[in-house]
């Protein structure tokens, strides 16, 4: 999409192969465009840097904040929690909004609570702004990791302080700015108000879809995981851990984590990546926790403990390194391998011809060619055929037996095509025919191809 809109200088409203996609506001976008026009690349790590560098200042700023509220050492095991988790360091690495988002959504909780410790308007409209800025990249949802933790915990704490910084007007005001602008010009200044759909299909559907539910633990199972082994502190000594949600930090971390939590595990649709903005915030209560037993182990068994467990963190670190850094190149090479070949293909054929993809759009193989690759249903394939004119077709290999049936010729096969087991396929129409059959012997033709020959 950031390829799409530097070509198309479309920098209200991102573009998707050709499509103006309004599923997700326009931040996270603008942050690869800056990157992109900084280096003056659309390389893969130009676009991953927003997610790299939002996941590092959040570790940055989680250790400050630990340090300055709680202590430098639970600090120090609260970064080293986060950076360990295998979930949060995979999305850090790719070129997705969720990192980014959750970033966003974790500063501007802290930076409330900086205003609640510091009585200082600076920190309160700075969280506000932060909060914007989650909302300008993925919407209303910034609110649930926000304004109801910060309820819960001021009934909690019977903290009147907390309700008079959310009663602001001005602070809201300078949200609605930030974050809130973008969709009023979605909703009411592009024609046909496609924000609508996208409300309905996006935000209705993925909260009260039944037929898709999944269940309401699924999220208490993926953090367990996601922080293993760290999690297996709170088996130890739980009334040590348990006292510190009396006090005021305890129990607003126990917000920013518990109230999202319950409220996105009511939701119908669960997938991992919602739950990254309370990432920091778990790694802050489970470092917090790994500090006293930390403490604790150390004073029984002296300096060996110290020494097995900086071997046991180290080796952590360099577990997830090579899994997470290193292996992919060559794990994971099947969807990568063949779209380089794929697209020179495409483009030692194509000439002044159109392409378009079969029922599916190929966004990997899109990224690749550098250009918007239309796609086709079947009864829009009939028309381009009945038209006459030439024309590549990009296909996975489960619809090689419908394409077979119309007047396509197979020019050539890819494989393996983003996944281990599937071939990408490459027809053309026509001319190409007519050019395949000329150049190529008949017993090395493909069945397609060797069929409309024989005819």
């Amino acid at each position: 999409m950031v390829q799409e809109m530097l070509a198309s200088h479309q920098w209200l409203t991102p573009m998707k192969n050709g499509v103006f996609y309004f599923e997700k506001p326009p931040l996270f976008y603008w942050a690869g465009i800056f990157f992109s026009l900084l280096s003056g690349s659309t390389a893969e790590w130009v676009l991953r840097l927003p997610s790299a560098l939002a996941a590092i200042f959040a570790t940055g700023f989680l250790y400050q904040r630990i340090s300055l509220y709680i202590g430098r050492q639970p600090a120090l095991f609260s970064a080293l929690v986060l950076i360990s988790s295998h979930f949060y360091v995979g999305n850090a690495r790719r070129a997705e909004i969720n990192v980014f988002f959750g970033t966003l959504c974790f500063t501007a909780l802290l930076l409330y609570y900086d205003y609640l410790q510091r009585q200082k308007k600076t920190y309160l409209y700075l969280a506000f702004f932060m909060l914007g800025l989650a909302a300008l990249a993925k919407g209303p949802v910034s609110l649930v990791f926000f304004l109801p933790p910060l309820l819960i915990y001021g009934l909690l704490r019977r903290d009147w302080r907390v309700f008079k910084g959310l009663a602001n007007p001005l602070a809201w005001l300078l949200f609605a700015v930030v974050g809130v602008s973008w969709f009023a010009y979605a909703l009411y200044g592009v024609p046909g108000n496609p924000l609508h759909a996208v409300i309905q299909k996006d935000i209705v559907g993925k909260v009260y879809d039944n037929a898709t539910r999944d269940p309401f633990y699924s999220y208490f199972v993926f953090l367990l995981g996601s922080f293993v082994p760290w999690v297996l502190i709170f088996f130890y000594k739980p009334k040590l851990w348990m006292q510190r949600l009396r006090s005021p930090e305890g129990q607003f971390l126990a917000c920013a984590i518990g109230v999202p939590l319950i409220i996105m595990s009511c939701f119908a649709n669960k997938h991992g990546k919602y739950m990254l903005p309370i990432f920091p915030f778990l790694a802050a209560f489970l470092g917090w926790a790994l500090s006293d037993a930390y403490n604790n182990f150390g004073q029984r068994w002296g300096k060996c403990f110290y020494t097995w467990f900086i071997r046991l963190a180290g080796g952590i670190l360099v577990i997830l390194f090579v899994v997470l850094v290193v292996a992919p190149q060559y794990t994971m090479k099947y969807r990568f391998i063949v779209l380089k070949p794929f697209v020179e293909k495409i483009r030692s054929l194509q000439g002044e011809n159109p392409v378009f993809s079969y029922r599916l759009e190929q966004i990997q193989l899109i990224y690749y060619y550098g250009e918007p690759i239309p796609v086709l249903n079947k009864e829009q394939l009939k028309e381009k055929i009945n038209e006459g004119k030439p024309f590549l077709l990009v296909a996975n290999d489960e619809d090689r037996t419908t394409l077979e049936g119309e007047d396509l010729c197979l020019l050539e096969e890819f494989a393996p095509f983003l996944k281990k087991d599937r071939i990408g396929l490459l027809y053309g129409a026509f001319s190409y025919c007519q050019t395949s059959k000329r150049d190529e012997p008949l017993d090395q033709r493909s069945p397609t191809l060797q069929n409309k020959y024989e005819r």
